[in-house]
């Protein structure tokens, strides 16, 4: 299954098409340059980089799996990422990814 979190970071190339690559992904159709990036399925606090096609793999159907970025590129996804890491640090003075977005979490 997977979910979207409430604070999902967009890569400007998407913007425009957000919905659209959501109803896709929701839908578990292929989509070639996106990426999705996830909250890890371990306990690491580290975020997750995938090129969105991984997440139509049975292990990741059967696993909850929130996404917290998508991107075109995994450039651009590595750049979202800082960005995260960067409203975490100024929001909570550290760089606790992970609970940075589980707060949000119900």
């Amino acid at each position: 299954m997977i979910l979207f979190h409430s604070r999902l970071y967009v890569a400007d190339a998407l913007s425009e098409s957000k919905r659209k690559v959501l109803k896709k992904l929701k839908q578990g159709k292929l989509q070639t340059g996106v990426f999705v990036i996830t909250l890890p399925l371990g306990k690491s606090d580290m975020l997750e980089v995938y090129p969105s096609y991984v997440l139509l793999q049975k292990a990741f159907k059967e696993a909850s799996v929130t996404v917290v970025g998508i991107a075109d590129q995994q450039e651009s996804a590595f750049l979202l990422i800082e960005q995260m890491v960067n409203d975490c640090l100024q929001e909570h003075n550290n760089a606790d990814i992970r609970g940075y977005f589980e707060q949000d979490i119900s």
